[in-house]
């Protein structure tokens, strides 16, 4: 949560330096929301007393949603989790390995459907009550931004609701849209898992022997940790050496001519594009951005100049 408030604050501030008025002639505001994440997950709720309950499915003894067998079975979610799909039960449904493999080679067809967990929603929620606490930050209720939406028939859209959110906060009976310049941003890592190889995982050691790895235990760890060897003796301790956990790059990492998030500038054309990454043993500036320039999404750094360095957010888009 902390990231997220700090990622909108260092937005605001970003804002600042695209306003043609100085920062002590601007306000600060949110629109101000709070998403009902039980009902977006489990739907309308009916009768008192039934808001804190979850419709959870009973307890029974596990069978295969297919077949009915109660051997081998697997748990399959019904909404991968690679697609936002989460453990929950309602997004689980037994069966058994035969049933499993038919499944995910497309042969059967499941007659349910999983639910999305709206997880990110709760986490939108903590950020928005954290930004409350802010001085200064002004407070624009959802419902009132909606409210002047509708009275200026203007369309449902990011941009234009930020828009109709300091409408809401001036009383404004009218908004002058010729002036307005559409910016679209796009957050970058500044430090890319992908340019790491492999990690060299904290190791300790025993006469040459590794007798365990890091402190605490990760997920798929197989292996001893240090906590799996406590208590020990104090001779065991003596002889225990510690060999410090290392992230190996990859070894063309000095030498890559961009990363991520930087910023630059077809010399043909003029055109500025956000790199995303590199192609072809890092020779190439790939960026889907390129193909409305040149044709194709990649570009020798030859015929570019960057303008600028990833800083974590760069303008992706910018128009009229």
């Amino acid at each position: 949560m902390e990231h997220g408030v700090d990622t909108h604050l260092s937005l605001y501030g970003r804002i600042n330096k695209l306003c043609p008025l100085p920062v002590f002639q601007t306000t600060q505001a949110m629109e101000d929301n709070v998403f009902d994440v039980r009902t977006m997950t489990w739907g309308t709720t009916h009768g008192k007393g039934c808001y804190q309950q979850s419709p959870r499915t009973d307890s029974v003894a596990p069978k295969c949603l297919l077949c009915g067998t109660d051997k081998d079975l697997h748990a399959h979610h019904l909404i991968q989790r690679k697609h936002g799909g989460t453990n929950i039960t309602e997004n689980k449904a037994y069966l058994c390995k035969g049933c499993h493999e038919d499944v995910h080679a497309g042969l059967v067809h499941l007659p349910v459907k999983g639910i999305r967990q709206n997880r990110a929603l709760g986490t939108m929620n903590a950020i928005a009550g954290a930004l409350r606490q802010y001085e200064g930050m002004l407070r624009v209720p959802a419902s009132d931004m909606a409210e002047k939406r509708r009275e200026l028939g203007v369309d449902k859209e990011h941009g234009n609701d930020a828009v109709c959110a300091v409408a809401a906060m001036f009383e404004c009976s009218y908004v002058d849209f010729s002036q307005e310049i559409y910016v679209a941003k796009k957050k970058f890592r500044r430090h890319n898992r992908a340019r790491i190889h492999s990690v060299r995982e904290r190791s300790y050691v025993i006469d040459g022997k590794i007798v365990a790895q890091n402190r605490n235990k990760r997920c798929d760890q197989a292996t001893d940790v240090l906590s799996d060897l406590q208590p020990t003796s104090s001779e065991f301790s003596r002889k225990l050496v510690v060999r410090p956990g290392v992230k190996l790059y990859n070894p063309d990492r000095p030498t890559v001519p961009t990363i991520g998030g930087d910023v630059w500038v077809h010399d043909g054309t003029g055109k500025a594009f956000v790199a995303t990454g590199v192609q072809n043993k890092g020779v190439y500036l790939y960026s889907p951005g390129l193909k409305a320039i040149t044709g194709k999404p990649y570009i020798s750094p030859e015929h570019c100049r960057r303008i600028s360095r990833n800083d974590g957010m760069a303008v992706v888009s910018m128009h009229q």
